[in-house]
């Protein structure tokens, strides 16, 4: 009889410590993702400010060609 005890005692704490190491790889897991989506957003903003920037060189060539053209007509 002592020794069902202490086998289900046994198997209690061998499932209660898999329980926690799957709650700690997903608590894991999640703190993972959420410092890569912080990484991509940074990454995607500076894309964005690069883009605009390009944005803003070609409006200004098209600006100094329009005016070359006026010039030239």
């Amino acid at each position: 009889m002592e020794q069902q005890i202490l086998a289900t005692w046994a198997q209690v704490f061998a499932t209660l410590i898999v329980g926690l190491a799957q709650c700690g790889l997903i608590a894991w897991g999640l703190r993972q993702m959420r410092v890569s989506s912080q990484e991509r957003n940074r990454q995607l903003d500076t894309q964005a400010e690069t883009l605009g920037k390009i944005g803003q060189a070609l409006d200004r060539q098209g600006e100094v060609l329009a005016e070359l053209l006026r010039r030239t007509a």
